[in-house]
């Protein structure tokens, strides 16, 4: 033989009458060419491994690697229908693992619609955990879905919390998160009457306040700031009616409003635009924020 000869292990990156495209083990692209393969009655496939030879500066491709189908051995998995232990690695610089569809058509969906597929995860018992899955739908959104299983069920299908996120074939996005309230109550996001808790400690605290006879309304919170960051707490107040349009006191010019927030209260003060004088009309009323740290 050949002192120039050399072989190589490969995987089939493409296959067709014009030849077969390999990428050697050990190479991080595949070669450009397309190579002769040396019995031709071997149907090659993407993913498949082969020997390859080199010689006189080219390549041919000798052979698939094959494998004992039957796995009597224990050593090896089953192209279908098989079960594997342990764990499965790919080492490459750029790994993928691939999951196709034989029934799915995104060109198609209304007449294809089905999972895609997924991953799904079950304990010793057989009972589902969670799950990855991809699903098309006839409407034709493309469907991602991470899922937990609410209770052991034995079976993924039962979906308890899950997150999806979906494309529709005009570009339209969503997100669906279930039991939202719970996720985000997790996270310390709370929600009342008036008022909306953050995660990182801020709160907002909304409402109206109504004039009184003093000029001045006073407005308890529902949920109050943290008094160890008092010096923070800020607030905003706004006219709800406009005097010179849209009450008959005879004004005849806007209403200010001033605001003094506190722990557990706000103070709004009515006071009129031009003049600075007090506004007792009881008529009036005023839209009003307080954001600050509730931690």
């Amino acid at each position: 033989m050949n002192s120039d000869t050399q072989f190589y292990l490969a995987t089939v990156m493409d296959a067709s009458s014009e030849g077969v495209q390999i990428l050697l083990d050990g190479n991080d692209q595949a070669m450009q060419k397309n190579y002769k393969q040396l019995n031709t009655g071997v149907q090659l496939n993407q993913g498949d491994r082969v020997v390859v030879m080199k010689m006189s500066g080219s390549y041919v491709v000798m052979g698939k690697i094959s494998y004992d189908s039957s796995g009597s051995g224990g050593d090896y998995v089953k192209k279908t229908g098989d079960t594997m232990s342990g764990n499965l690695w790919i080492e490459r610089s750029q790994s993928y693992l691939m999951l196709k569809s034989t029934d799915c058509d995104l060109d198609n969906p209304s007449a294809t619609a089905g999972d895609l597929g997924g991953v799904e995860f079950y304990d010793k018992n057989n009972k589902g955990a969670g799950f990855f899955r991809a699903t098309l739908p006839a409407s034709g959104k493309n469907n991602i879905l991470f899922g937990l299983a609410k209770t052991p069920s034995g079976s993924s299908s039962a979906i308890g919390h899950y997150l999806q996120m979906a494309i529709a074939p005009d570009g339209t996005r969503s997100v669906t998160v279930s039991d939202a309230a719970a996720w985000l109550s997790a996270l310390g996001f709370t929600s009342g009457t008036n008022y909306i808790k953050l995660g990182d400690g801020t709160m907002i605290v909304y409402g109206i306040a109504s004039c009184t006879a003093s000029g001045a309304s006073t407005v308890y919170f529902p949920a109050s700031f943290s008094a160890s960051y008092a010096d923070y707490i800020v607030g905003v107040a706004t006219p709800r009616y406009w005097r010179n349009s849209e009450t008959s006191v005879a004004y005849g010019t806007a209403t200010r409003c001033f605001i003094q927030a506190m722990t557990n209260r706000c103070s709004v003060y009515f006071r009129n635009a031009t003049t600075g004088a007090t506004i007792t009309d009881t008529n009036e009323q005023a839209y009003f924020a307080v954001i600050g740290r509730w931690k």
